[in-house]
This record gives C-alpha cells, sequence and structure tokens, in this order.
C-alpha cells in the first residue's frame, strides 16, 4: 500500500508537469520604460538634477523620484518606480534604489500584478545626463502574477520628442 500511495504522488507529479497551463513559460525578450523624471529633493521640483545641486557645503543632495512607466514589450503595462538617486561625491558617481509595483500583461504568463526592487549605479556626465553601469529590476513577491527574474537595461536612455525617456530593458522572466 505504501509503495503504491508514493507511485501515485510521483505519477502525479509527473503528469501535473506534462498538462497545458502547468509548464512553465521562458520570455528572454525586451522590456522597453517610457518615462518623464519627476524629482524632488530640498529646494524643490523638477525634470533634471539641476535643482538638486550641492547644499551650502557642497555635499551632494539626495533625490527621490517616482516615475510613471509606460512598459512595453515582454511587459505590456504601467509601472510606478519609486526611489532615491544618490551622488557618491566629487568623483561624480552614484547609486539608485527603490522599488517598483507593475500592472499589466507579462509574455505568455498572464495579467496581473508585480512587485520589484530596482538598484543601479553609474556616473553622472558633465552635460548633466548620467551614465548607468548597472541598472536592474528583480521580481520580489507579493503581485498577483506568478513570475520570477529581472530586467537588466542594456540600451542606454533616449530622450523623446515629448520630453520623456525612454530605456531598453534585456528581461529574462520565468513563469
Amino acid at each position: 500500500m505504501k509503495k503504491r500511495f508514493i507511485t501515485s504522488l510521483v505519477a502525479g507529479g509527473l503528469l501535473a508537469a506534462t498538462l497545458p497551463g502547468v509548464a512553465a513559460a521562458q520570455t528572454d525578450n525586451d522590456v522597453a520604460l517610457t518615462f518623464a523624471l519627476n524629482a524632488t529633493c530640498e529646494f524643490g521640483q523638477g525634470s533634471d538634477m539641476a535643482p538638486c545641486g550641492p547644499d551650502e557645503d557642497g555635499n551632494p543632495m539626495v533625490l527621490t523620484f517616482s516615475n510613471p512607466q509606460s512598459a512595453s514589450g515582454a511587459m505590456n503595462g504601467i509601472a510606478v518606480l519609486n526611489g532615491r538617486f544618490i551622488p557618491n561625491g566629487e568623483d561624480g558617481t552614484f547609486t539608485t534604489s527603490g522599488s517598483a509595483f507593475f500592472a499589466g500583461e507579462v509574455e505568455g504568463c498572464g495579467s496581473g500584478t508585480l512587485n520589484l526592487d530596482y538598484a543601479g549605479n553609474g556616473i553622472m556626465n558633465e552635460d548633466g545626463s548620467n551614465t548607468f553601469e548597472s541598472d536592474v529590476y528583480t521580481i520580489v513577491p507579493g503581485g498577483s502574477l506568478p513570475v520570477t527574474g529581472s530586467y537588466e537595461q542594456t540600451v542606454p536612455d533616449a530622450q523623446n520628442d515629448d520630453g520623456t525617456t525612454t530605456a531598453i530593458y534585456a528581461a529574462s522572466l520565468t513563469c
């Protein structure tokens, strides 16, 4: 009796793995995020780093941001990124961190929500733009979709005619 029960469990598990909708789906397509920077610092709100210049002692100001983003490609929907941009001093480097919430469709996985952690780092350019060395979103528990994975920026930010920015990320998502 005991052997038959264990065999049934194993066979049942194998059968479930072959049923439609049970097997894992994988997507490695790009995600394009389009957004307008909404930054806040001690000196006000703006669309660039200018209002967040150094304080009276020359210390760089921490910038907080909330960016509604339109996502297309492997993820189609709306995301909101809330985070911090932290200059690291005179060497021009910076780090970013935050969290994001996505609502929409994930290719091959269905529609629903995702929670994500965000982290990046790079260098501030003399013209006010930033070059990211790393810019990664990682899916964390809490969303309604059973998706795992991450997406990392692969194409530098591009400025659009309407004042928004588009960044391209390589996604590796499994559901």
